[in-house]
Parts: C-alpha cells; sequence; structure tokens
C-alpha cells in the first residue's frame, strides 16, 4: 500500500516551499520572494509520530491569468490535488485573506478531499488579528504557524495524520533504488524525456528559455522497470535572476552526487 499523499497548494509566496522544506528535513524546493519559482510538483518523504507519507510541494495557483506559463502551473497543483489523500491550504497571514484566497477555497472545495487551512507567516502576536477573516473561506478552523520559524508546526502536523487513510503503508521498502540526474542547458528536450518515460506530465514543457528553471525534481513516485525502482531528477537550466540561478546551482550540486547515472 502506497504511503498517503499530502498536497500543498496555495497562492504563490505563502510560504508553500519553506514549510515543504522544514517538514522534508533538507533544502529541496528554492524558496525565493519571486513568483513562479516553483513551478513542477516536488515530491518528498517525510515522517512524523511514526506516521510515513509522501509530501508534495507545488507551485502558487493563479485562478484568474491567461498566462500560458502560469496556467501550466496551475495544471500541475491541480494533478496533486487530484491524487492527494489530504491537502494543506497555505495562506498568508501577513496580507490576509485576498480574492485569490476565495478563489483557490472554492477550487479545493470542489475536491471533495480533506482540507486544513494553514495561515502561515504569524510569526508575531499582532498577526493573529488577521487569522479571524480566514474563517470567511468556510474550511473549518484555520491552523496558525510559522513556517521560517517552526511555531505551531506540530499541531498542523497532528491534524494532518488524522485524516490519512487506515490502510496507510507503515512497513520500510528494502527494495533497490536507481537515481537517475537529467541535465543540460535549456530547451534541449529535458523535460519532455522525463514525462515520456515516466508516462505522465510531471514536468512543465514550453519553448521558453527561462521557463526551464527547476532544480532537483525527485520523483518518490517512480517508473518500474523490473525489479527495481529508478527515481529521476530533472536538475535547474540555467536561465533566470542571478539570485535565483545561485539557489539552483546549490541544490544541484548537492542533487548530482547522489545520481547512480547523469543523463547530459
Amino acid at each position: 500500500m502506497a504511503k498517503p499523499l499530502v498536497a500543498v497548494v496555495g497562492r504563490p509566496n505563502v510560504g508553500k516551499s519553506t514549510f515543504f522544506n522544514k517538514i522534508a528535513g533538507r533544502r529541496i524546493s528554492i524558496v525565493e520572494d519571486t513568483p513562479g519559482v516553483t513551478r513542477d510538483r516536488i515530491y518528498a518523504d517525510c515522517e512524523w509520530l511514526n506516521h510515513k507519507f509522501t509530501l508534495i510541494d507545488t507551485g502558487g495557483i493563479e485562478p484568474r491569468t491567461d498566462d500560458i506559463l502560469l496556467k501550466q502551473m496551475r495544471r500541475q497543483a491541480e494533478i496533486a490535488i487530484d491524487t492527494c489523500d489530504v491537502i494543506l491550504f497555505f495562506t498568508d497571514g501577513r496580507t490576509g485573506m485576498t480574492a485569490d484566497d476565495e478563489d483557490v477555497a472554492t477550487m479545493l472545495r470542489k475536491s471533495r478531499k480533506p482540507v486544513i487551512l494553514v495561515v502561515n507567516k504569524v510569526d508575531y502576536q499582532g498577526v493573529n488579528d488577521n487569522i479571524y477573516d480566514f474563517y470567511a473561506l468556510g474550511l473549518g478552523d484555520p491552523f496558525p504557524i510559522s513556517a521560517t520559524n517552526m511555531l505551531g508546526l506540530g499541531d498542523l502536523l497532528d491534524e494532518m495524520v488524522k485524516h490519512f487513510p487506515q490502510d496507510e503503508q507503515t512497513e520500510d521498502e528494502e527494495e533497490h533504488t536507481i537515481q537517475i540526474a537529467v541535465v543540460g542547458r535549456p530547451n534541449v528536450g529535458k523535460s519532455s524525456l522525463v514525462n515520456r518515460i515516466l508516462g505522465q506530465e510531471r514536468s512543465m514543457v514550453s519553448g521558453i528559455a527561462e521557463f526551464a528553471l527547476r532544480v532537483a525534481v525527485v520523483w518518490t513516485l517512480p517508473a518500474i522497470f523490473g525489479p527495481n525502482s529508478i527515481f529521476f531528477a530533472e536538475i535547474a537550466a540555467w536561465a533566470g535572476a542571478a539570485a535565483i540561478l545561485l539557489s539552483a546551482y546549490y541544490v544541484c550540486v548537492r542533487a548530482l552526487p547522489r545520481a547512480d547515472a547523469p543523463l547530459a
């Protein structure tokens, strides 16, 4: 039986990737104050109080956009919502509730999945005044947290595991995993190759060079070839702002040594 899947969703820049990295215990997703840095679905195996699960980081959902890149990012988030067992809906306690939050909440209610409303960036007492506004979303009690300062995470994770399927996986998987890194300059077909091998839309594909910026998208839902699981990690193409490139380089340098076979 597969591990429970938990999707982290919300509008851009509400702290989804910061939370994802904290729970995963390592820096997997790039964290920048720039919308659109996280684009594909990123997976990490995690554990809380002997409950093992897979956490999915997603790009920010822009409900009212006609931009082709943002629409593909939204599609990636929708796939995560469709396949997960529990949804963590992230909002921003500093800015308060927005129209985009309301639109995302409407989309999540249609999923008929357990949704936990998370109000992030509650770093000090004054921010608590904004929490009560989020009751208007109709998703139950909001959970105030600070992912950066690791405040309130325990209560949130306790609530999350209550919604796991009763037949969740508890045994360790001991099969050998072959890890393959796919690297190269922008627009040489890395995403298309990985999507074709995995048989699903795991990476966004576009002809725009900067669009190819993504880092260490490690698939914890492996493609199976014979007795071995094969994990693919697509490494960032070098396009984008300098600050983001430094973050991409940092993560890529850490990802490559873990690969059994880099494909360049």
